[in-house]
């Protein structure tokens, strides 16, 4: 489930020391000439009062330093609270003051007021997820006073692991996350467990677990992933009355959407239509603007999908004319959504038509993406290489180019579709970022691994595979390389190419020992077992999944063991189902 930015809010004179020290390099043992330089202390006499001294007593004192007169004049408390702040940020103790001290002393300060205001921020949506939480008698038993628990050691997770089933890797999960000391980590294990309870139909163990959840907040995004769970498991009704029970709006309508969104996925019309209904009305009631254009290009996206053609273009044309009304501020963020809607739906023109009217070319890429891919699976061709050249990233031209060539091999044109991967490699050698050129690559080769697949004669399917194992090779990150590879092997293996499927599993299996993560490496197996499960190739998905299994039984990380068991929970019920 998606988890918050962990807010860290140090003790005022920390944060105001550290934000001092970092508001310009010390790169030697003695500091820029500044421009002012007041020296030797006052000694009562008849100085005449200095702004610049006043500022510095002023900050030191609100970083604890300080606690003499606050009157402009140099003293021996001032020139000892500045020798205590330049030891602290390790620059020659001076004691003298100046306009270079004086900057850094309120960087400082902005940082700090900075900071307070996120707190602030922070405890104000605590409170207000507390009290709907509280507000609401579906959910009022979930805030409950803490629970002090403590994993038990003597535990034996032996017999689950010889005969695993979803009852009990639930339970070795939650029993895991007892044992993670960090409240925060503790409550994001927590929450993926509960989707997993929910999407499983374990109702008790889910609300029980809910109830483990300190932050409300998260109890809050730990509904709105049950709603969704609920979606995945085909429980049409179940979800949109979770959804409905949530007491955040904002979280209400964004679990109706991706309800809406699945079940449109799903060919699930009626429970698309009713969900989007519900959805449109929600995000009409939403107060934020941005937020409420997006949730109704959602609805329309899926009121389409489910052959509500005529009720999804006025709402879309409402989203339109909503965006354009904003302030520029926020429209240009608007008019992404809408127009990502168009793309989403094929229109292509009417996507293109918003781009023009959104002037950070940063927002065009997601829409140019989305447009490629729907026209790539209309057929279009054409169309689609001619909007992937317009797109500025070279890992998101590269990217978008694979659905390009899997459409040209599914057409029945591999000339056309190889020469389509060639181009998106070579694009691949403009991407300076290690893992975006990983993720490219790996698009590429799984849909090279498409092509080859694609192939009826064997000896060119052996050689395009070889071809697209070559090209995953190339992927330096470890997790990509090797659910490439497997994925792979499992293509050998399903076409009866036994040699080349053994070759590439050890290709594999050494790629899986170079994850650094046991989580990782867990959790890589675990999407490969799903990809087969999800085939129908349910021995293969076994085995994959009993690989990751053995893995996660050697976690001895607390939180990484119950996310893991948690992860393999959901893979076991989808391979059962």
């Amino acid at each position: 489930m998606p988890f918050p930015a962990r807010p860290s809010i140090l003790p005022t004179v920390a944060v105001a020391l550290l934000a001092g020290a970092l508001a310009q390099p010390v790169e030697a043992a003695r500091p820029e000439p500044p421009t002012t330089i007041l020296g030797a202390p006052d000694n009562g006499s008849a100085v005449k009062p200095s702004d610049l001294i006043l500022r510095i007593q002023r900050a030191l004192a609100a970083i604890g330093l300080y606690e003499g007169r606050t009157d402009g004049r140099m003293n021996p408390e001032t020139e000892a609270a500045i020798r205590k702040y330049q030891r602290t940020i390790g620059v020659p103790e001076t004691g003298q003051a100046s306009d270079a001290l004086a900057e850094r002393l309120d960087t400082g300060d902005r940082v700090n007021e900075l900071l307070g205001k996120l707190e602030k921020a922070r405890e104000d949506n605590i409170r207000a997820a507390r009290e709907a939480l509280l507000a609401n008698p579906a959910t009022r038993d979930l805030i409950v006073d803490e629970i002090a628990e403590k994993s038990d050691p003597t535990r034996d997770v032996a017999p689950c692991l010889e005969k695993p089933t979803p009852r009990c890797l639930l339970a070795e999960a939650v029993e895991s996350s007892k044992g993670v000391a960090d409240k925060e980590m503790r409550d994001w294990s927590l929450g993926e467990i509960l989707a997993v309870q929910a999407r499983g139909g374990f109702a008790d163990g889910a609300r029980d677990t809910a109830r483990r959840i300190r932050d409300p907040r998260l109890i809050m995004v730990a509904l709105r992933d049950i709603a969704e769970a609920k979606a995945q498991g085909g429980f049409g009704p179940e979800a949109t009355a979770a959804a409905e029970a949530i007491p955040d709006p904002k979280k209400r309508a964004e679990a109706l959407a991706a309800i809406a969104d699945i079940f449109a996925r799903t060919e699930k019309t009626a429970e698309a239509r009713d969900a989007a209904r519900r959805l449109e009305t929600e995000a009409r009631s939403l107060e934020a603007p941005v937020s409420k254009v997006n949730l109704l290009v959602r609805a329309a996206v899926a009121l389409a999908r489910a052959g509500e053609q005529a009720a999804a273009d006025p709402l879309i044309a409402e989203a339109e004319t909503a965006a354009r009304a904003l302030p520029d501020a926020s429209a240009g963020n608007a008019l992404r959504y809408v127009a990502g809607g168009f793309a989403d739906l094929g229109r292509t023109n009417d996507a293109l038509r918003l781009l023009k009217d959104i002037p950070e070319k940063s927002e065009h890429t997601s829409v140019l993406v989305a447009a490629v891919v729907q026209a790539a699976r209309a057929g279009d061709v054409a169309t689609a290489h001619a909007l992937a050249a317009t797109i500025g990233e070279a890992h998101h031209r590269a990217g978008a180019l694979a659905p390009v060539a899997v459409a040209q091999n599914r057409a029945g044109d591999r000339r056309a579709a190889a020469a389509t991967l060639a181009i998106a490699v070579a694009e691949t050698d403009r991407i300076a970022f290690p893992f975006a050129k990983s993720f490219a690559l790996s698009r590429l080769a799984l849909a090279h691994g498409e092509v080859a697949d694609g192939a009826t004669n064997a000896a060119v399917r052996r050689a395009t595979r070889a071809e697209a194992v070559a090209l995953a090779e190339q992927i330096a990150d470890d997790s990509l390389r090797a659910q490439a590879l497997w994925t792979f092997a499992a293509s050998a293996d399903r076409h009866g190419d036994t040699a080349q499927a053994d070759a590439i599993k050890e290709r594999a299996d050494r790629a899986t020992r170079d994850i650094k993560s046991r989580l990782d490496q867990s959790w890589m197996l675990g999407e490969i077992a799903l990809a087969r499960a999800r085939r129908g190739e349910t021995d293969l998905a076994r085995a994959a999944f009993r690989r990751g299994l053995d893995i996660a039984a050697g976690i001895d990380n607390a939180w990484g063991r119950a996310r893991a068991f948690a992860r393999l929970t959901a893979i076991l019920m989808q391979i059962e189902r």
